[in-house]
C-alpha cells in the first residue's frame, strides 16, 4: 500500500463525508428525514522498515441517526394528538349549532312561552293567537332543523371517516410494497436510508389515522398492527379498512379491517388513537348523544303540549287539536334475520323518555329489549309493552333465534318535529268547563283553581255541588253517577269528569258549586294559561324544558372544552417528542456548516497528498532516466 493509496482512499472518505453532509443540509427541512453520518476504519497496514505502515481508510456504513424508542414514542404522539385535534374540531361544530343565544333552542323556547303568556293576556285577540303560532312554529323550525343539521353532520362525519379509511389504505399498500423493496436490497454496504426513513414516515402518517404498533423485523422490513392485535401490513400483504354503519346499531358506525382470513370488525373501544378514533368516538357518542337528547325533549314537548290542547276548547267550540307533530320511531331489521317479526313503537308518555335507542334480539328462545345508553335490560315476555314512555308492539309474524331489531325514536322525533295547528282558531284557551258559585250562597265558599285533566271533559249539561255542610256535598247534573254524601276535606282538590277544582272557604249547609259548560271560549283563557305553566312543569327526567335545553346546551360545552383541553395537552406531548426525535435525528444546520468545512479541508489536505505523491513518482523516473 503506497502513499498514493492512502491519499487516494482518504480523498474518498473526504468526498463521501462531504457528499453525506451536503444531503444532509439539502434535507434539513424534509420531514421524517434521519440524519446521515459516516463510519470509518483505518484499513490494515503492512510491515516496512521499522514496524508497520498504515493502509489507508475505508467507508464502512453511511447510516442514520435513528432511535426506535423515541421514534415510536413520537408516532404514539402524533397518534393520540390527531385523534384529540380531529374530536375537539367536531365538537366545537356541535357547539356551535346549540350555543346560538339568539336564534337557538333555548332562545326560541324563550320566545315560544312569551307568545303564550300575550296569548293569555288577551285570548280574543286574533294578533295575539298569529303571534303565538308563529312562535311555536319558529321553536319548531329551530329544533327540526337542528335535528336536520345533526343528521348532515353525522353524514359528513362518516364521509370524513371513510376517506381516513382510503387513506390509510393507500399508506399500508405502499408500506408492504417497501417492505419488498428493504427485504430485496439484503445487508452490506447498499443505501437502505432514503426506504428507512420512508418506512417509518409510513408508519408516522398510517398513525396519524389509526393508532398502530411497529415490529421492526431484523432484515428492516416491519409488521404493523393496530391497537386490536389485529394485523395492517405483515411483509408483502396489506389489509384494507373501511367504514360502515352498524348493521345491529345503525345509531353508530364500525371500523372493518378486510385481510386474507376475511371481513374483521374492529372493536371501537381498541381503536385508541388516530382520526379515525376521534371521529367514530365523536359520531357515536357525542353527536349520538345530542341526537337522542334532542329527540327526547321533542317528544315530551310534543306530548305535553298536545294533551293541554286536547283539554281545552278552540274559539270554534271544538276539542283542542294537536299543536305538534312528531316523526314516527325507527324500527329496522337486521339483515342476517330469518324471522318474520314485524314491530312497531308509539309514543306513550313523554315524560318518562329516556336518551336512548334500543335494540330488541331473540337469544335462548327469549325476546329482550336492551336501552343502549346504558345497557339496561328488559324481557319481553309479553306485547305490547310499554317501557321508557314507548309502547312496543309486535304487529306480526315472529323472532327467530338470533334476530335482532334496532329502534331509533329520539332521532326520528326531531327529524319530524313540526306544528301541526293549522290555523289561530284552533288554539285551545278555553277550559271547556267552567266552575261558578251559586249566587245565593251564605258562606264564604269561593272558586280557586281549576283544570280539565282528560280531554273530552266538555259537558253538556251543568253539574252542580250541594253542599250539605261544611265536609259534605251531594252531586246532580249529567255524568257523573250523581253521588251523595261525599266527603268534602277543605283543600284537598274535587275531582269529576274529567276535571279537578280547588275551593277556598267554607260552605255553609246550601251553598252550590255549578261546573258548566263555556259558552264564550273565545274570552276564556284557563287553558291557555295552563299550556303557559308547562314551561315549568318538570317533563324531561325530572326537569322542566328550558332546564334540559340548558343542560344539553351546557353538556356540549363542557364536552367542547375539555376536548380542547385534551388537545392542547396531548399537543405539548408531541411537541416534546418531536423535540426528542429531532436531538437525535435532526439536522442542526450550524453543525453540518462546521463539518462542511472540516470535511473539505480533509478533502484539499488528501489532494496535496496524492499531488505529493505524484511529484514524488515523477521525480523518480526523472532520475531513473
Amino acid at each position: 500500500m503506497g502513499v498514493m493509496d492512502i491519499g487516494q482512499s482518504a480523498l474518498n472518505a473526504a468526498y463521501t463525508r462531504l457528499q453525506t453532509t451536503s444531503q444532509n443540509i439539502a434535507n434539513a427541512s424534509t420531514p421524517g428525514y434521519s440524519r446521515q453520518e459516516v463510519n470509518s476504519a483505518a484499513l490494515s497496514g503492512q510491515l516496512g522498515p521499522g514496524g508497520f505502515i498504515g493502509g489507508g481508510v475505508e467507508i464502512t456504513a453511511i447510516e442514520r441517526q435513528y432511535n426506535e424508542f423515541v421514534t415510536r414514542e413520537l408516532d404514539a404522539a402524533r397518534s393520540a394528538n390527531a385523534a384529540d385535534q380531529t374530536r375537539a374540531t367536531a365538537l366545537s361544530r356541535l357547539d356551535q349549532l346549540f350555543s346560538d343565544s339568539e336564534n337557538g333552542i333555548g332562545a326560541r323556547y324563550d320566545a315560544f312561552n312569551a307568545g303564550l303568556a300575550d296569548m293569555v293576556n288577551q285570548p280574543f285577540d286574533e294578533a295575539s293567537r298569529s303571534v303565538a303560532l308563529q312562535r311555536a312554529r319558529e321553536l319548531a323550525n329551530v329544533v327540526g332543523g337542528n335535528s336536520q343539521k345533526l343528521e348532515t353532520i353525522a353524514t359528513d362525519t362518516h364521509q370524513q371517516a371513510s376517506e381516513a379509511a382510503d387513506q390509510v389504505n393507500a399508506r399500508l399498500t405502499e408500506l408492504a410494497a417497501l417492505n419488498g423493496q428493504i427485504a430485496g436490497m439484503g445487508d452490506g454496504l447498499n443505501n437502505k436510508n432514503t426506504l428507512l426513513d420512508r418506512r417509518d414516515a409510513l408508519i408516522g402518517e398510517i398513525g396519524e389515522s389509526i393508532k398502530a404498533s411497529a415490529h421492526l423485523n431484523s432484515n428492516g422490513t416491519v409488521s404493523l398492527f393496530a391497537s386490536t392485535g389485529d394485523a395492517l401490513v405483515l411483509a408483502e400483504k396489506a389489509g384494507k379498512l373501511s367504514v360502515e354503519p352498524d348493521e345491529r346499531d345503525p345509531g353508530r358506525i364500525r371500523l372493518n379491517l378486510q385481510t386474507e382470513g376475511g371481513n374483521l370488525p374492529l372493536d371501537d373501544e381498541h381503536i385508541a388513537g388516530g382520526q379515525l378514533a376521534g371521529l367514530i368516538s365523536f359520531y357515536n357518542e357525542d353527536l349520538r348523544d345530542a341526537s337522542a337528547r334532542l329527540g327526547q325533549m321533542a317528544g315530551a314537548l310534543t306530548q305535553a303540549y298536545n294533551d293541554q290542547q286536547a283539554a281545552g276548547l278552540d274559539a270554534d267550540h271544538q276539542p283542542g287539536a294537536a299543536l305538534f307533530a312528531l316523526g314516527s320511531p325507527i324500527v329496522q331489521s337486521a339483515s342476517a334475520n330469518t324471522g318474520t317479526a314485524g314491530f312497531s313503537v308509539e309514543l306513550a308518555d313523554g315524560s318518562a323518555l329516556k336518551a336512548s335507542d334500543y335494540s330488541i334480539q331473540m337469544t335462548g328462545g327469549a325476546m329482550t329489549l336492551t336501552r343502549l345508553s346504558d345497557g339496561q335490560q328488559t324481557d319481553l315476555a309479553g306485547l305490547p309493552q310499554t317501557i321508557d314512555g314507548l309502547t312496543f308492539n309486535l304487529d306480526s309474524g315472529a323472532m327467530a333465534e338470533g334476530d335482532f331489531i334496532s329502534v331509533r325514536a329520539g332521532t326520528a322525533f326531531a327529524n319530524g318535529f313540526e306544528v301541526a295547528l293549522q290555523s289561530t282558531n284552533q288554539w285551545a284557551n278555553a277550559s271547556p268547563v267552567i266552575p261558578v258559585a251559586g249566587e245565593g250562597n251564605t258562606g264564604s265558599l269561593r272558586t280557586g283553581s281549576f283544570a280539565v285533566t282528560e280531554p273530552g271533559a266538555q259537558t253538556t249539561e251543568p253539574v252542580t255541588l250541594t253542599f250539605v255542610d261544611a265536609n259534605t256535598f251531594d252531586v246532580s247534573g249529567n255524568g257523573t253517577g250523581n253521588p251523595t254524601g261525599v266527603t268534602y276535606t277543605p283543600g284537598e282538590p274535587i275531582s269529576f269528569n274529567g276535571w279537578t277544582t280547588e275551593l277556598t272557604g267554607v260552605p255553609s249547609p246550601g251553598d252550590t258549586l255549578v261546573i258548566r259548560p263555556t259558552t264564550d271560549p273565545s274570552a276564556d283563557n284557563r287553558n291557555a294559561r295552563a299550556l303557559l305553566d308547562l314551561g315549568e312543569a318538570a317533563l324531561v327526567d325530572g326537569r322542566s324544558l328550558n332546564e334540559s335545553f340548558s343542560g344539553l346546551i351546557g353538556d356540549v360545552g363542557a364536552r367542547a372544552q375539555a376536548a380542547n383541553n385534551n388537545a392542547q395537552q396531548s399537543e405539548i406531548w408531541l411537541d416534546n417528542a418531536q423535540a426528542s426525535r429531532d436531538s437525535v435525528s435532526g439536522v442542526n444546520l450550524d453543525e453540518e456548516a462546521a463539518r462542511l468545512l472540516q470535511y473539505q479541508q480533509a478533502y484539499q489536505a488528501a489532494a496535496k497528498l496524492i499531488s505529493t505523491a505524484q511529484n514524488m513518482f515523477d521525480s523518480l523516473i526523472s532520475i531513473g532516466r
